[in-house]
């Protein structure tokens, strides 16, 4: 997202300082191994990865970085029916819908205008104001089919 990083860099610190928090070199790192990732992540498998990069900020600082991100907005929290949260970007991302595997894990992101539709049109009958929505179908992915090849 080369047109969008900045700023949204811009509108995390000023989030930081409307919360009453610094933006420090440590949340910075993590800032940036967040918004250069693609698709989704959760939050043992960015510690990992800082760790391999030998980053400064420690596990409790990159939890806390990430739910002040959660909560400015910047990310958001996904739950894929795993025993942890997995987290995707929001700002600059057209929305979608999620495919997950529930043997592998993976997670297959689809966009599909005539499903929108259909969402809006059964908010609409129902006469519910919708904020927002997400989809998420859970099943096996073409890999783990039985009786596939690897």
């Amino acid at each position: 997202m080369p047109g969008v990083r900045p700023q949204m860099r811009d509108e995390f610190v000023r989030f930081l300082k409307q919360q009453g928090c610094s933006y420090t070199s440590q949340r910075q790192e993590v800032f940036d191994e967040v918004i250069s990732g693609s698709g989704h992540f959760d939050v043992e498998e960015l510690v990992a990865r800082m760790k391999r990069m030998r980053a400064r900020a420690s596990r409790a600082t990159i939890y806390r970085t990430v739910a002040h991100l959660e909560q400015g907005g910047f990310v958001r929290k996904i739950d894929f029916d795993h025993p942890h949260a997995h987290y995707e970007i929001v700002p600059g991302v057209k929305h979608h819908e999620h495919l997950v595997c529930r043997q592998c894990g993976a997670v297959i992101e689809v966009s599909d205008p005539a499903l929108e539709r259909r969402i809006e049109e059964i908010a609409r009958a129902h006469e519910f104001d919708m904020a927002r929505h997400q989809v998420q179908i859970l099943g096996t992915c073409a890999k783990c089919r039985p009786g596939r090849a690897a």
